[in-house]
């Protein structure tokens, strides 16, 4: 019953989507499990690198779902993995084994437990296929237009009162301000995840439709955001007062067309990044030496925290801390031929920090003006 009750209580469009891409991440997760070599701690540690990004992945969309359980089962199988890379000097090969094999064990249950969902999707009547459904005569009433400007023209200006012509494109695009909503209960739960208050968030993002599928794309790394925002950078509401700021704090959401591409722009009022700790922490994992980091930008700098494996986080939480999130944002971003950039947006304060702003680059071809 408690399955039936988190599926409905998202609808049918949600629940198809988010238990598909939880789904996709779990299963490859489990098959990296599977596949690999086992036969050295060097395996070992290889093969839990990079199965870190699909189970985060996986975690981060069940809990802003409401899949509380998927997503606790999942970050236990984080904590075993990082226990692990912690215990190669004491650790017998052969134990090390066993505890991976537990992962294995554990993550078969979660692709269990996922069929379930699918099995009460059938019993709702919920197909689970993400075909495009266009009714007959919404795509004979389209294809008098010339354009897809045209039909986005005539549903503009309320020449469409059958809603034909909305159902012809509601499969095939959806405006972007839909991102709004789905962003707004991402920050919702990391905010309850970390114990803070829920920020503000206000948007621009009319006049801008997105192709469905890179939509959906976006929409899911959407929690990876929302919990940095909140794990990051946005302070909890004591520290807030004591800088004389609001209890609450407050996020931008943005998107605008440059040149090729949308840009879709996330800008928070919190503590932001110090260039000195983020240098510090470069130095002592021996990603980049003194002279390197002399030779470039801020910006430069900053972008390599999407280098997997680098938190700013001394302690890991079920929110972030494991560097994996960063890195399938941009991942993700780099399958549809755009990007994922960070960009220091202000001076720095008297504690040497300085507010960001991460920018998500689609190209303009899935953009419907």
């Amino acid at each position: 019953m408690n399955l039936i009750i988190e599926l409905t209580s998202l609808g049918k469009a949600t629940a198809k989507r988010g238990i598909s891409s939880i789904q996709n991440s779990a299963n490859e997760a489990n098959r990296l499990m599977l596949s690999a070599r086992k036969d050295s701690w060097q395996s070992l540690q290889e093969l839990m690198k990079v199965c870190f990004i699909p189970i985060h992945t996986a975690k981060g969309n069940a809990r802003t779902l409401g899949f509380n359980r998927l997503a606790t089962d999942l970050h236990a199988i984080e904590d075993r993995f990082a226990l692990l890379q912690k215990s190669h000097t004491h650790l017998s090969l052969e134990d090390a084994n066993k505890e991976i094999e537990h992962a294995i064990s554990s993550m078969g249950q979660i692709c269990q437990d996922l069929g379930a969902y699918f099995d009460i999707m059938k019993q709702l009547g919920w197909e689970t296929s993400g075909d495009v459904n266009i009714p007959l005569e919404a795509f004979m009433k389209a294809r008098v237009f010339n354009s897809w400007a045209e039909i986005r023209q005539a549903v503009d200006q309320n020449k469409d009162p059958s809603g034909q012509l909305e159902s012809f494109l509601s499969p095939l695009f959806r405006p972007v301000k839909g991102l709004h909503r789905s962003f707004e209960i991402c920050l919702q739960r990391a905010a309850s995840a970390t114990k803070k208050n829920r920020p503000t968030l206000t948007s621009n993002l009319d006049g801008l439709w997105l192709y469905t599928e890179i939509f959906e794309k976006i929409e899911l790394i959407l929690p990876h955001i929302a919990g940095n925002i909140l794990d990051h950078g946005i302070e909890s509401s004591e520290v807030r007062i004591q800088k004389n700021r609001s209890m609450e704090g407050q996020v931008r959401f943005e998107a605008h067309l440059c040149n090729d591409h949308l840009h879709l722009m996330f800008e928070d009022d919190g503590q932001g990044v110090s260039m000195a700790q983020l240098s510090q922490i470069l130095l002592a994992r021996g990603l980049k030496s003194q002279a390197e980091l002399h030779a470039m930008t801020l910006d430069e700098v900053l972008n390599l925290l999407f280098s997997d494996g680098l938190s700013l986080k001394e302690q890991i939480s079920e929110v972030s801390g494991r560097g994996v999130g960063m890195s399938a944002l941009k991942s993700t971003m780099r399958e549809i031929g755009g990007d994922a950039l960070l960009s220091f947006i202000g001076s720095e304060d008297k504690e040497g920090r300085r507010p960001i702003r991460l920018t998500l680059s689609v190209p303009k071809g899935f953009v419907w003006v």
